[in-house]
């Protein structure tokens, strides 16, 4: 789980993310707060300086199905996380 924190304009905008395969299922979390009040993606792009954000923000992964090899599960997490967490640098979040 990572957690990213940007203030603009005198707002707390914090974005908590999770990823995660096991053998049988694949989960996902996508947060965001801001002024620690839940909010969506769409309250998040008002505060993104480039809103073409990853899809897995808002992919529905209810049916997606985790590889069968345990080093390719966590290549995926990684792959994803890398690709959340440069989008979030670059973006201004700590």
């Amino acid at each position: 789980m990572v957690t990213f924190i940007k203030i603009v304009n005198g707002k707390k905008v914090e974005v908590i993310f999770s990823y995660r395969e096991s053998c049988s299922h694949v989960y996902k979390t996508f947060n965001v707060y801001i002024d620690d009040r839940k909010s969506n993606i769409r309250g998040l792009v008002k505060y993104l300086d480039d809103p073409s954000y990853p899809s897995i923000f808002t992919d529905n992964t209810y049916y997606w199905r985790p590889n069968q090899k345990a080093a390719g599960r966590r290549s995926r997490e990684k792959r994803i996380y890398n690709e959340v967490y440069d989008y979030m640098i670059k973006n201004g979040f700590e």
